[in-house]
């Protein structure tokens, strides 16, 4: 009810709203954040009385019940908010909060806000303020590297995340940052020319740090792909099926896993793999392109043809991929040709077969086909 209020609010369907939150607190009277709510909805239409009300007692329920450390519960209530992109009362609580002085976590909160809104200038201009409260916060280095990793500034993303583990303190979500960067040191090896090795192992440290601290698919799936690229094959299985099994729909994996048994020279697996991340949706341009490659390589273009396919319609401008397609196209269509005239040629000999049997049927009793050709010849020469 309180998210369905605030979302209402947000809409600026405000007799909707009303509704939702004004049930919520008279089902639950003594709930402090379904009264701050209500206070703050009251401040957004201007019913500053029923406002104050409400904010008030939802204070005296929130220091009465809860202990001194406990979040105010303008900031309870943002946080709150914010998980449901209510980002009208989300910035009333939070402005309410910096009202006695400028804090890490308030900032932090508003730049959530402004990534929900995909206004990544204001977000970040958010980071920096939180930055100039507290310069070691590592939540707040944490927060910078994922805005700048999810607009593909990976330079910086790497030098946020690497500040990040430098700090004496943890991040609340360590393992995810594990993952970004060792994402970014593998792209780097795998680009240069040939592949750095070095940098391609330290992508592998970052991942596998990931797997033990919380294991999951994503964290499997870059151990996987590192060991792909060194040449590591049977770990890069081990890997990919640890993958597989924490999640089976995991498009990506599967595609990886047709890329491996390719290198391993397992072309039926390999098959079955791409049908199965195709079924799935596979986005990722790169193992698509890698897979396209692999496919043709075995001489398997219809798989080839599809994965390029893919490929192109998420980057159509790709003119590695659109050379590769198109090389994948002219050998489909070869094949094709071979495989009619395979069928011309089993359908000559499959005519010349039955003639053959109508001819010998038609010969009298006891005689012979080479006696026919000769009476045949004689009678030419007369």
């Amino acid at each position: 009810l309180l998210a369905y209020g605030a979302i209402c609010c947000t809409s600026e369907r405000y007799e909707e709203s009303r509704v939702y939150l004004v049930i919520a607190t008279e089902l639950q009277p003594k709930y402090v954040l379904g009264l701050t709510l209500l206070g703050l909805y009251y401040d957004v239409i201007e019913e500053e009385e029923d406002s104050e009300n409400n904010l008030i007692d939802a204070a005296a329920l929130h220091k009465a019940t809860m202990p001194a450390d406990a979040p105010s519960i303008f900031m309870a209530a943002a946080e709150f908010l914010i998980q449901c992109h209510a980002g009208q009362l989300a910035e009333r609580a939070l402005a309410q909060v910096l009202l006695r002085g400028p804090r890490v976590k308030p900032y932090l909160l508003l730049s959530q806000l402004e990534i929900q809104r995909s206004d990544y200038v204001r977000a970040a201009e958010y980071l920096n303020q939180a930055l100039a409260v507290q310069q070691d916060e590592p939540n707040v280095w944490a927060a910078m590297g994922h805005l700048q990793y999810i607009q593909k500034l990976w330079d910086e993303a790497q030098t946020s995340f690497e500040t990040v583990l430098t700090l004496p303190q943890e991040p609340t979500n360590v393992s995810l940052i594990y993952v970004r960067l060792g994402s970014i040191y593998l792209q780097n090896a795998t680009s240069a020319k040939p592949i750095d090795a070095s940098l391609a192992r330290l992508g592998k440290s970052m991942y596998l740090r990931a797997c033990e601290l919380n294991g999951s698919s994503v964290s499997w799936l870059g151990v996987g792909k590192a060991c792909l690229a060194l040449k590591e094959f049977d770990e890069a299985e081990d890997a990919l099926s640890e993958a597989n099994v924490l999640n089976n729909r995991d498009s990506a994996v599967w595609a990886y896993l047709a890329l491996l048994c390719l290198t391993l020279d397992r072309t039926f697996e390999a098959n079955q793999c791409i049908a199965q991340a195709l079924r799935l949706g596979i986005k990722d341009t790169t193992v698509l392109r890698q897979a396209g490659e692999a496919f043709l390589s075995k001489s398997q273009t219809n798989p080839a043809v599809e994965c390029l396919r893919l490929c192109l319609t998420e980057q159509p401008d790709d003119l590695e991929t659109q050379a590769l397609f198109a090389t994948a196209l002219k050998a489909g269509s070869r094949e094709a040709l071979d495989a009619v005239d395979r069928d011309r040629v089993s359908s000559a000999g499959a005519a010349d077969g039955l003639m053959a049997a109508i001819t010998e049927a038609a010969l009298p009793k006891g005689a012979s086909r080479a006696a026919l050709s000769s009476g045949a010849k004689g009678g030419l020469a007369m």
